[in-house]
């Protein structure tokens, strides 16, 4: 009696391809967030201008490192992990410290819950790379 093995075809992808989409779903996920805020700045307020836009170009940053990693590739990431970070964290401590109304504390709350697990998907794929902090 013969045995019969069936082989067992595994999906492996592609080198690269999990950085792809983690680039297209910062892309998306930055011009979604951000874009539509450029109609909503109060008159005068560069401030909220600046945020918007380095926000925007760190994001782009960090897909366009993601996919052709160069020289600059580490700082982009890591500019991206702390902006996010930092520009989330502050927004979440302003809604909730503030008098704010819960749909407002909400949508935030959602945003910030993206941007942070983005956040730690760049830091987490930059290591698997073998990149670290102070390497070119």
């Amino acid at each position: 009696m013969k045995l019969v093995t069936a082989e067992v075809t595994s999906r492996r992808r592609l080198p690269g391809t999990r950085d792809k989409r983690l680039s297209l779903v910062i892309v998306v996920w930055t011009l979604v967030v951000w874009l539509p805020r450029i109609w909503i700045i109060p008159v005068g307020d560069l401030w909220e201008l600046i945020r918007i836009v380095v926000s925007i170009a760190v994001g782009l940053g960090a897909a366009f490192a993601l996919v052709r990693p160069g020289r600059y590739a580490n700082f982009l990431l890591l500019a991206f992990t702390v902006w996010s970070v930092g520009v989330w964290g502050r927004t979440l401590w302003n809604y909730w410290t503030l008098n704010n109304p819960p749909e407002l504390r909400l949508v935030h709350t959602l945003l910030a819950i993206g941007y942070f697990y983005l956040a730690w998907r760049v830091f987490r794929a930059a290591r698997q790379r073998g990149w670290s902090v102070g390497s070119t």
